[in-house]
């Protein structure tokens, strides 16, 4: 199998079925509601099929795999959003490790990492800010959460826990559940 990006291709017809773009504006015209709407409610309601699931099969015995857990389902539901957008998220989160394995326990580091989450999140609004007669639900909707919980992370290792990668990684994806 190929993958042809040159005028959407292969790659494009993937990514259509994985996030399942054609019957989301297949239901979004039938029911006059825009595309990212529905693909938030989608999500939402997924959360609580998602939730039992986890509950009845991972929840407990490892802290791993309860972490990967997350990671992943809160990878695909943002890839399901957002699209390629969801990377930001992972870009945030990334500095965010970074500065918690460098400076983290410091009392500095809780105001660098709400300077480097609110200014991450403001650059992108003032660079990409849309323009038209409706606001739309892109990444930074769920961001701003995000920038709350990874402040919450380094605050957190200030108080005194020690945070590991997977633990950093799956609370913040769990957001996106």
């Amino acid at each position: 199998m190929s993958v042809n990006v040159v005028g959407g291709g292969t790659w494009a017809k993937v990514s259509d079925v994985v996030r399942g773009e054609t019957y989301i504006q297949a239901l979004s015209s039938e029911v006059g509601v825009p595309d990212d709407s529905i693909q938030m409610f989608l999500s939402l309601l997924a959360g609580y099929p998602l939730a039992l699931i986890y509950r009845s099969t991972v929840y407990g015995p490892s802290p791993l795999i309860q972490h990967v857990c997350f990671i992943l389902c809160g990878m695909y539901m943002g890839y399901f959003n957002f699209g390629l957008e969801v990377f930001h998220s992972m870009a945030n989160m990334t500095i965010i490790y970074g500065l918690i394995k460098f400076a983290g326990g410091k009392k500095m580091s809780v105001a660098a990492a709400f300077f480097i989450n609110t200014s991450y999140f403001l650059i992108d609004c003032a660079t990409n800010s849309k323009t038209g007669d409706r606001h739309r639900i892109e990444w930074t909707t769920s961001h701003c959460v995000l920038i709350l919980k990874l402040t919450g992370v380094v605050a957190d290792l200030y108080d005194g826990s020690k945070p590991l990668i997977l633990s950093t990684f799956g609370y913040t994806w769990d957001s996106e559940l």
